[in-house]
């Protein structure tokens, strides 16, 4: 209590001085970053180095500013896939938080943009959805965003830590427990994270 920074006394972080609740979107890419200290890398050679890490997992965060309930869902690529999973998973994320009304915030990331706009089209006559973009080179803005990315990162690292212990086996990026393991991070943040309010998200 002596040495934390006060609670910022403000509407809501994302709020934009707007009672329409905001959802912010953007991308994280996960990946697995070898150690070089086992024997076996040292005498594989260069050709071998780190080949986990072209294995990137691509993965859609999003936060709602209103209640911070987030999602972070695994992606086949950036944008608009062809199965269009992107945009089912995006939409019932939208869904789930239940608004009439919002605005889908993100930057200027030209894949990330399509993909909302597809959302807006999508979400049907019977809702009011608009996009807002942020700044080009205004970090405060995505402030929101990037500590969501941060916590859901940290969760999953934490997950897949305990959980190679266990087992006694590593997790690669590609594999489906991990993908499992990146909804279940952000499902963790949603019913445990406790807020400056004392409540959770959910």
């Amino acid at each position: 209590r002596g040495k934390s920074k006060a609670n910022h006394h403000r509407a809501g972080a994302g709020m934009s001085g707007s009672e329409t609740p905001v959802v912010s979107f953007d991308y994280a890419f996960l990946g697995d970053k070898r150690q070089n200290t086992d024997k076996e890398d040292e005498d594989s050679g260069d050709q071998h180095e780190d080949e986990d890490d072209a294995i990137k997992t691509t993965v859609l965060v999003g936060r709602d500013a209103k209640s911070r309930v987030c999602c972070a869902k695994p992606m086949p690529q950036k944008g608009v896939d062809i199965m269009e999973w992107s945009l089912r998973e995006g939409l019932r994320f939208l869904d789930f938080l239940g608004y009439a009304s919002v605005v889908i915030k993100s930057d200027q990331e030209v894949s990330l943009g399509s993909l909302l706009g597809r959302m807006k089209t999508h979400r049907g006559e019977q809702t009011q959805t608009m996009i807002e973009r942020s700044p080009l080179g205004d970090s405060k803005s995505n402030g929101f965003i990037e500590r969501t990315i941060q916590s859901v990162e940290g969760q999953i690292r934490t997950l897949k830590s305990a959980t190679q212990s266990r087992i006694g086996a590593r997790i690669t990026p590609g594999s489906a427990l991990f993908a499992w393991m990146t909804i279940h991070a952000a499902n963790l943040i949603n019913v445990y994270e406790i807020g400056s309010d004392g409540r959770v998200p959910y």
